[in-house]
């Protein structure tokens, strides 16, 4: 999902060396915003700790854009408007220093930009055919493969294609060598990239045949490989790049997870496979980025360990950020997660609440009926979670305590049902005061989750559950995730009734 949020005109960030600035008019504008994906800028480190798609506000469709840079960078520009069927987008390749002009006419968006000023030569129209979203392409008109000989000769075309389009604006328009170098290591590596994209997506759409016919699809994975290796320091800054080296990391953690023989690879003696166990997280990622990269490339994946796009599990992380400086004394990236792992240790000093009740015998209670009736008299929020569930302790940690603040003084209990965590109990007592989770914890048994889940009709963590004073319930749609005002709605109506 998208992360948005409005800026000034200004990007507010500060950073070496100059920025660039794009003038933008738009004839006939409809929409008062524009939109911008920094996600090829990904090894920018306000980018990589901050977010990574913006908003910036248009008036009578016009606005300037600033962005500072310090290397040459892509830049992705959408618009939309209600009367456009599709989403406009235009891809800018921005250096130090740059002021383009950029014209357009919402009532003709299908006619080409005018396109003009410091940097003109590396943004002309002819470039866009490179940087459309192929992948999305491929997937739309690929359904049906269970093996990769079709989708790869697609790409392998795309790839050729893409080379006589890049030696024809050479030719033409006499780029910069900064945009020459970036734009043929981008093609260089873009059938490894849209491969790659394309079977870690597509293999869960197909896991029989996929399982099935699993050497094809990595054989052509190795060889692209060995052809394109990923430890490359001096392709860190070319768009792109580094937003795949992150993706491929956590693509990797997935197949260790799902392979016997690949743990066995990662965790070769009985101490550290017990470790991989408690953390399948932050620990593989680790020995993932140590057993392949090195140099500025491991700095980079090291750091990527602590943003907000990656992690919500914060399991071991202090730890692993004392290896880190270690290994990199004087990263540039230690200012940015230093103050992350201090509130993760100051977190980890948080105590029970006088207010915690914990139930941690397992067989205590079997049913949902003998959960309703510990709370029976009551109006009381049920979350369904578990210490290994990613979208569980990243609601926990983003909204638990608002929810508790909203509703403080107010006739509303909290009662905290961990489920799959037999194994975790002590994963479990960490994460109670650590989220500040007042209210009652039970730690259930396989039939206990499996009940409540039965009978509330559900079948994901997180589950939220309105318990009502009769004993009745409500369950919480979070089909579009967490939004606190539509939970607090129906949290209210239903004290308002009571």
């Amino acid at each position: 999902m998208k992360l948005f949020f409005l800026l000034l005109v200004t990007f507010p960030f500060y950073s070496i060396g100059q920025d660039a600035i794009i003038h933008f008019d738009i004839k006939n504008a409809t929409s008062e915003k524009i939109e911008f994906s920094l996600l090829d800028d990904y090894l920018n480190q306000n980018v990589l700790f901050g977010e990574t798609y913006i908003y910036v506000p248009i008036k009578n469709g016009k606005t300037d854009w600033n962005y500072p840079l310090s290397n040459p960078t892509r830049v992705t520009f959408f618009y939309n408007s209600e009367q456009l069927e599709s989403e406009y987008r235009y891809s800018f390749f921005l250096s130090p220093g740059d002021e383009l002009y950029f014209s357009i006419d919402e009532q003709n968006i299908a006619a080409a930009p005018i396109i003009s000023g410091r940097g003109s030569e590396n943004n002309q129209p002819l470039i866009q055919s490179l940087h459309e979203s192929f992948i999305n392409e491929l997937i739309a008109t690929n359904r049906n493969d269970t093996l990769p000989n079709n989708v790869f000769q697609l790409i392998t075309n795309k790839s050729k294609h893409n080379q006589f389009v890049l030696n024809a604006y050479i030719d033409q328009f006499h780029p910069s060598n900064e945009f020459i170098e970036n734009e043929r290591v981008y093609n260089q590596y873009f059938t490894l990239i849209n491969y790659e994209y394309f079977k870690e997506y597509y293999k869960y759409k197909i896991i029989e045949q996929y399982t099935r016919n699993l050497d094809k699809w990595k054989s052509i994975s190795d060889s692209l490989f060995e052809l394109n290796p990923l430890n490359q320091d001096k392709y860190l800054n070319t768009p792109g790049y580094a937003a795949f080296l992150s993706n491929w990391v956590g693509k990797m953690k997935e197949n260790v997870w799902s392979s016997p023989n690949l743990q066995q690879n990662y965790f070769a003696s009985e101490k550290e496979m017990q470790e991989f166990l408690l953390d399948p997280e932050n620990l593989l990622k680790e020995k993932i980025i140590n057993r392949h990269f090195t140099g500025k490339t491991a700095e980079f994946l090291y750091a990527d360990l602590f943003t907000i796009h990656n992690n919500f599990k914060n399991d071991n992380l202090p730890e692993i950020f004392e290896r880190f400086k270690l290994r990199y004394p004087n990263s540039t990236y230690i200012p940015y997660i230093e103050p992350k792992v201090n509130s993760m240790l100051a977190k980890r000093k948080n105590e029970l609440s006088a207010n915690t009740i914990i139930i941690s015998k397992i067989d205590s209670i079997q049913s949902f009926d003998e959960v309703l009736e510990l709370v029976k008299g009551k109006t009381v929020l049920l979350d369904m979670w578990g210490t290994w569930c990613t979208a569980c302790r990243r609601e926990l940690a983003n909204h638990a305590e608002d929810i508790k603040e909203y509703y403080k003084n107010k006739p509303l209990d909290y009662l905290y049902i961990a489920n799959n965590d037999e194994s975790n109990e002590e994963k479990w007592r960490e994460l109670i005061p650590y989220y500040k989770l007042t209210g009652t914890h039970i730690l259930a048994n396989q039939q206990l989750s499996k009940d409540i889940m039965s009978k509330v009709n559900s079948s994901g963590y997180p589950t939220y559950i309105i318990i009502k004073k009769d004993g009745t319930f409500e369950l919480y749609d979070r089909s579009n995730g967490l939004e606190l005002d539509s939970l607090f709605k129906q949290i209210d109506l239903i004290l308002n009734e009571e």
